[in-house]
């Protein structure tokens, strides 16, 4: 059998076992729930009975203070025990217990009216037998016969006496005598006798049944506790078994496993496992056998593999020295493990110099913290990636100057454990550069003159603030556009020929121009147009800067005009 097979034995043996334990674990309890029930029901039967005869007894009591004292509250107290008894007054709550030596003391009731309910329907709700029930519907009417006979003795003291037909209709002089000897003769403390009859008659009865139904349920609950045990014994019985057999057929065989893999943690890796059982255990130590054989081999490639690796390192490292970028490689600890002639010309060391050394020899001490955390985050994460990008990164030469550098990082996996592979460029010249672009660009912004910058087909790709100010046109709505939005039609086409011609031969045109402002009102500029090249000496932009010099021409027509007057004056005073 294997030992999957095995364990589903197991399992399903005990399933059962817990399940048959369960199962007679619920019917004991349901047993002690109808035991208990039986109990309760036994005691509330009891109860009904009991307030039966106490009701009886309170008429009684009633009715004989009644007769001796002439008291009209006991006639009513007596009429109210008669209303609850038979349901037609509202029923005290907790009226089986003491209640009306405390109304007869305080004038109170101790407790709140319930909803009204008879002795009789309460009786029903118990499920009496028919013969139990007969026994106390007997006593309820030999109660009410007496009823009788005490309403004749308390009308004797009200001087009123039955008519024969069960009224008391006929008024007379009141007969106290009468009275007490109806509530204290003989005939009274017979009929009284006789409704305790059937009352004896009925707890007997209930006895007998009860002890019956308690007998017979306190047999169920032995048997059940025989079948508790009975299956305890078994499951412990088959869990001795199960756990002999689980020891024997995979404890001892594990054991043999495990102290065989310790051996080959130890090194000895041409340990096999004896084990030639069919089970999956027999299939784990065959396929052990085969994974030491295949480490084994693994170790013999690794070692060769080592080897090469090793001789290759050594030809990158060369290599590395030709290459025209700083390189180092930094093990996880910070400490430089080589670096080649470019990085240290870089930083402005010797040959040799950095190897062995911490790449924090390289940070300035103002961002070393900052250096730290990043060497943290890479190792953590360890991709391809520049630590410059989106930020300024400096470096820190030997003489303590401090320069620009880009930084790109790579992991690698080496036989003496993991590297990164950095490559340094020194951008101090671009940062250099980028600062004078930058402020020749707020040169260009600021500018008194107007600045205009086309592609070589004559498209707006740049204008100034000034050309704004001067033209109208603001620079969204110039972008896109061609200069000849500036014109003013003063000019003749020949003009503009001789224009494009001079800048796209790559010299730089001079000259003035009539043009048209946004609102339409024409003014004179002076522009310098000249043409940008790229590396290969190809003409990619036009520049035009600009000044408004319609003052100056207004001025100097005003002058010409003053000396033609000047000259007509005086060829006419000759």
């Amino acid at each position: 059998m294997s030992i999957r097979s095995l364990f589903i034995l197991i399992f399903f043996m005990f399933t059962g076992l817990l399940g048959s334990l369960v199962y007679v674990s619920y019917l004991s309890a349901k047993n002690q729930e109808k035991l208990a029930a039986s109990e309760i029901r036994r005691f509330e039967s009891y109860k009904l009975a009991d307030q039966l005869r106490q009701s009886s007894d309170e008429l009684t009591r009633f009715a004989r203070t009644y007769v001796v004292t002439g008291d009209p509250v006991y006639e009513q107290y007596f009429h109210d025990v008669l209303a609850i008894r038979d349901g037609e007054g509202p029923r005290p709550e907790n009226y089986e217990r003491i209640y009306w030596d405390f109304v007869v003391a305080n004038r109170n009731k101790p407790t709140p009216d319930g909803e009204p309910v008879s002795l009789h329907n309460l009786m029903r709700k118990m499920n009496f037998t028919a013969e139990e029930f007969a026994k106390l519907e007997e006593s309820k009417a030999r109660s009410d016969a007496l009823v009788r006979l005490e309403e004749k003795a308390m009308n004797a003291v009200k001087g009123k006496f039955d008519d024969g037909s069960g009224n008391f209709t006929i008024v007379m002089e009141p007969d106290l005598e009468m009275a007490r000897q109806i509530m204290h003769g003989e005939d009274y403390h017979r009929a009284k006798s006789a409704i305790m009859e059937p009352i004896s008659d009925f707890l007997a009865l209930l006895d007998a049944r009860t002890a019956r139904e308690v007998q017979d349920l306190r047999q169920k609950g032995r048997i059940h506790a025989g079948l508790m045990l009975s299956l305890a014994g078994i499951g412990l019985a088959f869990t001795l078994g199960a756990s002999f057999g689980l020891h024997w057929r995979v404890i001892i065989p594990v054991r043999k496993l495990v102290a065989a893999a310790e051996q080959v943690g130890a090194g000895e890796y041409g340990k096999r496992v004896d084990h030639a059982s069919s089970d999956e255990l027999g299939e784990l130590a065959s396929a052990f056998n085969h994974m030491t054989s295949s480490i084994q081999r693994d170790i013999r490639e690794r070692e060769k593999n080592e080897t090469a690796l090793a001789q290759a390192e050594d030809r990158v490292i060369k290599l590395l020295d030709t290459a025209p970028v700083g390189l180092l490689l930094v093990n996880h600890d910070g400490v430089i493990r080589s670096a080649n002639e470019e990085v240290e010309r870089i930083f402005g060391y010797e040959r040799g110099e950095l190897s062995g050394d911490s790449v924090d020899r390289l940070v300035p001490d103002a961002t070393r913290p900052q250096h730290a955390d990043l060497r943290r985050s890479f190792t953590a994460a360890p991709e391809r990636r520049i630590m410059a990008k989106g930020r300024e990164l400096k470096g820190l030469r030997k003489d303590g100057s401090e320069i620009f550098v880009e930084v790109g990082l790579a992991p690698l996996e080496l036989p003496d454990g993991p590297m990164v592979a950095a490559a340094v460029h020194d951008i101090s010249d671009r940062k250099k550069a980028e600062s004078e672009l930058l402020r020749l660009s707020r040169a260009v912004e600021n500018s008194p003159s107007a600045v205009m910058i086309t592609n070589p087909e004559g498209v707006i790709e740049y204008v100034n603030p000034q050309f704004t100010e001067v033209t109208g046109y603001t620079a969204e709505e110039a972008l896109g556009q061609n200069p000849r939005v500036l014109n003013s039609g003063v000019q003749p086409a020949e003009f503009y020929e001789d224009l494009w011609s001079t800048i796209s031969a790559g010299k730089d045109w001079r000259g003035e121009f009539c043009n048209k402002k946004k609102s339409g009102e024409l003014f004179w500029e002076s522009a310098s147009i000249s043409s940008i090249r790229d590396a290969s000496g190809e003409i990619t932009h036009y520049v035009a800067v600009k000044e408004d010099i319609t003052n100056r021409k207004r001025m100097e027509e005003e002058l010409r005009r003053t000396n033609f007057h000047s000259d007509i004056t005086l060829e006419l005073t000759h």
